[in-house]
């Protein structure tokens, strides 16, 4: 509680109090540098917050209508069976399975546009070939020998024979939907820390690398004003110069809203300016 109370502590004066500064050059580094440690886990952990909230609902949204979709599209009497190298299915060739539209149209300049997918899924075809992927416009192609199947803009064959034995039908799809759903209610949990730790890496790792450039531009900012604070100095005022923006960037991922391209640095320097003229103001007043 005691280091909770601190971190707010220095939180509130590293937002609001200019003079403030003059004492965090007489701390040491370390101390900076667990201020800004904690105040990136802190803001990592409400970002997190603001984009699981409507990112995760979305997500699950798709599974669902995933599942729905395939549940419906499955006739109730179709059987698919391979056996010894060899497939057949109880249905008319080419049989297709559309695939399910689960918001490819998009909307661009106010007009719709259909996004670049297959328009189906599966093709069931004994003398289909490789060009009918195109000709079927379809994303998997069962020919008598080979599943065709596209895969980061090739196309990838895998051998029927490779295929183990096995019989498709409506009651082992459903088996395969509940096991799918199953696995999927892990989903939540998996995602959110996913996004925790991205968040994280871009709080801790990339800006430790935004850091040590912006700080070369609070040291000349301080050779120009004339406060001349050596790179180190110039450091440690740039991570705590950088609460407001940090904190402006947590409140903006609830909106998902960006001001302008490279506000955060701008604002970290505009603010790291701001701490020097009260520096040298203060230099000027001890004289």
């Amino acid at each position: 509680m005691k280091k909770l109370k601190a971190f707010i502590y220095v939180y509130t004066k590293s937002l609001t109090n200019l003079p403030y500064y003059r004492d965090i050059l007489k701390t040491s580094f370390k101390f900076s540098l667990k201020y800004y440690l904690l105040l990136a886990l802190f803001a990592s952990i409400i970002t997190t917050a603001a984009v699981s909230i409507k990112v995760v609902p979305e997500t699950f949204k798709v599974f669902g209508d995933l599942v729905n979709s395939a549940r419906s599209a499955f006739p109730d009497d179709l059987v698919f069976t391979i056996k010894s190298g060899e497939w057949t299915i109880n249905r008319e060739e080419p049989f297709i399975v559309p695939l399910p539209d689960f918001g490819t149209k998009k909307e661009i300049n106010g007009q719709s546009s259909e996004a670049k997918t297959p328009k189906n899924l599966a093709v069931f075809y004994h003398t289909g070939t490789i060009e009918d992927l195109d000709n079927l416009d379809t994303l998997i192609l069962f020919n008598k020998v080979n599943v065709l199947y596209r895969e980061d803009n090739k196309i990838s064959v895998v051998p029927i024979k490779d295929l183990p034995d096995n019989v498709i039908n409506k009651t082992e799809f459903n088996k395969f939907i509940s096991i799918f759903v199953s696995i999927v209610k892990v989903f939540p949990l998996l995602m959110v820390l996913m996004i925790f730790l991205l968040v994280l890496i871009a709080n801790i790792i990339f800006r430790a690398i935004y850091f040590v450039w912006i700080s070369l531009f609070v040291w000349l900012a301080s050779k120009i004003i004339g406060t001349n604070l050596v790179y180190k100095d110039s450091l440690r005022i740039a991570m705590h110069s950088a609460t407001l923006p940090v904190t402006l960037g947590v409140l903006f991922s609830f909106f998902d809203f960006a001001p302008f391209p490279f506000w955060f640095s701008l604002l970290n320097l505009l603010f790291a300016v701001f701490v020097l003229l009260d520096m040298k103001k203060f230099n000027k007043s001890q004289v």
